[in-house]
């Protein structure tokens, strides 16, 4: 099967125009084994599944993480981001260069990826002259997929925007995969679970 890329609307329009062949999204297997956007779409769709996790992920990303050390005498001293990297980079977790992100914003993103696709994906930026972390770059949990067995990660790789998948190194990631029951090491989403339930909710909602 011969593959076409259109550069705009139009010109996919003058193409079906001039077909009998219905132009289609092109999905990669592994995307649509996945479930590829699956878990967003109820995330948009269902209110009381928006509601649940989006109450959680308000929650828990408004706890503030930070930096303590502790003096000889067993006293505990937090320390500030103006006096320790890490702090700072707690203090601001999305980095210098995610403009109109906030801490709370990453935290969120992320607890949302965790409870609809039950992993979450960041990828650490270092500082070049440090070596040390500076930000991290939330990626869509839906185009990530994770190699392995038993729940063991051995690789990973992201799908962009245009459809093409690249490696990624699990050295530079942040990540957390839930518990997989079977083969693989991607987690067993919640949305497998709840399907019966939000489709019939939606049918009901609907009727």
């Amino acid at each position: 099967v011969m593959a076409h890329y259109f550069e705009d609307l139009a010109e996919l329009g003058r193409w079906s125009a001039s077909t009998r062949i219905t132009a289609d999204p092109g999905v990669d297997i592994m995307s649509f084994a996945a479930g590829l956007g699956e878990g967003s779409a109820y995330f948009e769709q269902q209110p009381s599944l928006r509601r649940v996790t989006g109450f959680i992920a308000h929650h828990l990303s408004s706890v503030n993480l930070n930096l303590y050390k502790w003096e000889d005498g067993g006293d505990r001293m937090r320390e500030y981001p103006n006096q320790h990297a890490a702090a700072r980079f707690l203090e601001d977790p999305a980095g210098p260069d995610a403009f109109g992100i906030t801490a709370m914003d990453l935290k969120a993103g992320l607890i949302l990826d965790g409870l609809i696709h039950d992993k979450f994906v960041a990828q650490i930026v270092y500082d070049e002259r440090t070596i040390l972390p500076v930000g991290l770059h939330r990626l869509p949990a839906s185009r990530v997929r994770f190699k392995g067995a038993a729940g063991r990660v051995t690789g990973a790789s992201y799908q962009r925007e245009d459809g093409t998948r690249v490696t990624l190194d699990l050295g530079s990631l942040f990540f957390r995969i839930g518990y997989t029951p079977h083969t693989g090491a991607n987690g067993a989403p919640q949305i497998k679970t709840l399907r019966a339930l939000l489709d019939g909710n939606t049918d009901a909602l609907e009727y």
